[in-house]
């Protein structure tokens, strides 16, 4: 019974967001046009999102936002920490790709238009963290490790993270799989730290440095001016195609190296069932 009450609450907070989403949509598009909406778009999805969890945590749950994972003390830190690993795992990738055939770089770019299009997606991929991570690992994971335990509660949250992108363009089975595998990482992450910071940095980094190099992000992109031109050349199975490099298998070994990195380096956080909030914050 207590699960059904629990599917329930959650069934009911995605409800909210969705009905949320369209209803602020809709206020903007009388006054944007069909290409302007797909960016905008992004802001009333989002804070539909974090509306939703914010409402339901403290009217179902009647709990602080800290025992979600957003402690205020000292955000920046594990902030930083996600961000500096999302760059590094994505330029690894890209750094790896680059000497061989299936990945060129033609044109390097900087100026005034470039800076505004890397500042609008920055908002954009930071909005974008934070509304996915807040719901899906701050709400839904929080209370599906409560009850499920560690383990449980990471994997049907990914799931259903990977089950948000299921109609983004291009989307075929392996990159479902990697954007669970990603969502596994994003859980593992927030286990092991104890807060929300550091997987929206690196959820954040993890989108923006894909885009800086002008790959898709899960199937589309959101910079008109990139920095960095690159073309990839290589089978889809590799490097993702027109997903971006998480439709790859390259991105599918990177993944599982760092979900078996943090399990390895923090093994005492996945063996407990329960919150692990309170856990002392990554060093």
């Amino acid at each position: 019974m207590k699960l059904v009450k629990l599917f329930g609450k959650l069934i009911l907070t995605l409800g909210l967001a969705i009905a949320g989403t369209i209803l602020f949509s809709m206020l903007l598009i009388p006054w944007l046009t069909e290409e302007q909406f797909l960016w905008w778009s992004i802001f009333p999805q989002e804070a539909a999102f974090i509306g939703a969890s914010f409402l339901a945590w403290i009217a179902f749950e009647k709990r602080s936002l800290k025992e979600m994972g957003l402690a205020a003390t000292a955000p920046f830190h594990p902030f930083a920490i996600g961000a500096g690993l999302g760059i590094a795992m994505i330029g690894t990738v890209f750094l790896l790709l680059w000497p061989s055939p299936w990945l060129e770089v033609v044109a390097f770019r900087w100026d005034e238009a470039v800076l505004l299009s890397v500042l609008s997606a920055a908002l954009g991929f930071l909005a974008v963290a934070a509304g996915e991570e807040i719901f899906t690992r701050g709400y839904v994971q929080t209370l599906l490790v409560e009850h499920l335990g560690v383990w449980g509660g990471i994997i049907i949250t990914s799931l259903l993270f990977s089950l948000l992108h299921l109609l983004n363009p291009h989307t075929s089975l392996m990159p479902m799989f990697n954007l669970f595998l990603a969502g596994v990482l994003l859980g593992v992450v927030k286990e092991a730290s104890g807060n929300l910071w550091m997987p929206i940095g690196l959820h954040f980094t993890w989108n923006l440095t894909q885009e800086v190099l002008s790959l898709p992000v899960s199937g589309m992109q959101m910079t008109s001016d990139p920095p960095v031109k690159a073309v990839e050349n290589g089978p889809a199975w590799l490097t993702g195609g027109p997903f971006g490099l998480e439709g790859g298998i390259a991105v599918t070994l990177l993944l599982l190296l760092a979900i078996l990195w943090f399990v390895w380096r923090y093994p005492e956080k996945f063996k407990a069932k329960g919150v692990t909030s309170a856990a002392k914050p990554l060093r």
